[in-house]
C-alpha cells in the first residue's frame, strides 16, 4: 500500500513494525507542515495495541487471523480481541476492509459501525470489494466500487503465490478508497519488488530456494507452502519450519501435508521435537535436526536438479538468532 501511494504522488510514511516507529514521526509534533504525510501507513502488532489509547485508524485492513503470540497471550479469542481493537474503534464514515474468506475476521463485520469493503477468492455478495480468480490458467482481480468494476491481471507481479494475492487486494481496495487511480494501482502492483524474507526466490536454478524468514506463525508457513505447491506443482519440496514455538497449532500444518504430494519435513531449532511429535500423530515422518544450519545441510545434500527448498519456519528467530532478518540472511548466506 505504501508503495502503491508513493508511485501515484502522494506523501506517504511507512511506520510501525514495518518502517519508522509513528510516535518517532510525531515526536517533534507539532512537525513543519512540509514534512507532514498525507497518510501514515502503519502495520501494527497486538503488542503494540495493547499498550495503545486512543488509536482511531481512518482506514484499517483485517488480512486473517490465526494462533499467535499464544505465549504471551492466554487463547486465540484474547489474540484475535486484542487484533479487532483498531477496528472497534473506526469511525461510522471510516472504512474496515476485511478478508471475508477469513471466518472470524468476516464475523467482525456485524459488530463495527464503520463501512465494510471486503476482499477475497469468494463471490461478493454485495457492495464494494475485490475478487481474486487465481488458478494454472488465471490470474486476476476484480475490483468493484460503486457501479465501476475494474479488472487487474496479476501474472507479471513479482509477488508469488495465492496469499500475496490476498496482500495485493487488500492494498488495491485500500489505494481506491484513498482516491488511487486504477492506472496508479497497476503500475505500483506490478514495479513492486518483493521485500527480504517474505516468500523471496533468492535461487532459481538448478533447484529453486525460497527464503520466507518472515514467516513467524504456522498460519504463515501452511500459506507459504501452499503458494509453493501451486507454483511449483510437480517439483518435491523441502519444507524447513521451526525456530521458537510461540504456542502455534503444527498439527494444522501436519494435517495440509497429509494431503499435499511430495513434500519432505526438517523440523529445526527448539521446536523440532514438538513438530515432529504433531506430525507423527498424523502417521507422517519427519527429519529433525537441532539446528538451523543442519537442517540446510541435509536438505542441499538431498535435493535434486527441479527441487524447491522452502525456508518458512513458522516459528520466532529468537532460538538462535536475533530477528527474523538476521535467520533470513544467515539462510541466504548458506547459498
Amino acid at each position: 500500500l505504501h508503495h502503491i501511494l508513493s508511485v501515484s504522488g502522494m506523501n506517504s510514511h511507512l511506520v510501525g513494525n514495518v518502517g519508522y516507529s509513528l510516535l518517532q514521526e510525531l515526536s517533534c509534533y507539532p512537525p513543519k507542515e512540509e514534512e507532514l504525510a498525507q497518510w501514515y501507513v502503519a502495520e501494527v502488532s497486538s503488542f503494540q495495541i495493547e499498550s495503545a489509547q486512543g488509536f482511531h485508524p481512518t482506514l484499517a485492513i483485517f488480512l486473517n487471523v490465526s494462533s499467535n503470540h499464544l505465549d504471551r497471550h492466554a487463547s486465540l479469542d484474547e489474540y484475535f480481541e486484542i487484533k479487532s481493537r483498531p477496528f472497534r474503534s473506526l469511525r461510522v464514515k471510516s472504512k474496515a476492509i476485511l478478508n471475508r474468506d477469513d471466518e472470524r475476521v468476516s464475523d467482525l463485520a456485524q459488530e463495527l459501525v464503520a463501512q465494510i469493503v471486503s476482499f477475497g477468492a469468494s463471490d461478493i455478495s454485495s457492495g464494494d470489494g475485490a475478487r481474486i480468480s487465481f488458478s494454472n490458467e488465471k490470474d486476476e482481480l476484480y475490483l468493484f466500487r460503486g457501479a465501476d468494476e475494474h479488472t487487474v491481471e496479476l501474472s507479471r507481479s513479482k509477488l508469488l503465490g495465492l496469499h500475496n494475492r490476498y496482500n495485493i487486494a487488500a492494498a488495491a481496495l485500500a489505494a481506491l478508497e484513498i482516491g488511487v487511480s486504477i492506472e496508479s494501482i497497476v503500475r505500483g502492483v506490478m514495479s513492486f519488488t518483493p521485500l527480504p524474507h517474505r516468500f523471496e526466490r533468492i535461487v532459481s536454478e538448478p533447484v529453486t530456494v525460497i527464503n520466507d524468514s518472515k514467516s513467524t506463525t504456522v498460519a504463515a508457513s501452511k500459506a507459504a507452502l501452499s503458494s509453493a505447491r501451486g507454483a511449483f506443482p510437480d517439483h518435491t519440496i523441502w519444507l524447513l519450519v521451526g525456530g521458537k514455538d510461540k504456542g502455534g497449532d503444527w498439527g494444522q500444518l501436519a494435517r495440509f501435508i497429509k494431503f499435499t504430494p511430495d513434500v519432505v519435513v526438517l523440523p529445526f531449532g527448539e521446536a523440532a521435537s514438538l513438530i515432529k511429535d504433531s506430525f507423527e500423530q498424523m502417521d507422517l515422518k519427519t527429519h529433525p535436526h537441532p539446528t538451523c544450519k543442519e537442517a540446510i545441510h541435509f536438505a542441499q545434500s538431498k535435493v535434486r536438479e527441479g527441487d524447491v527448498i522452502l525456508f518458512t519456519p513458522g516459528g520466532s528467530s529468537f532460538d538462535e538468532f536475533r530477528s527474523y532478518e538476521e535467520r533470513g540472511e544467515f539462510f541466504r548466506s548458506c547459498f
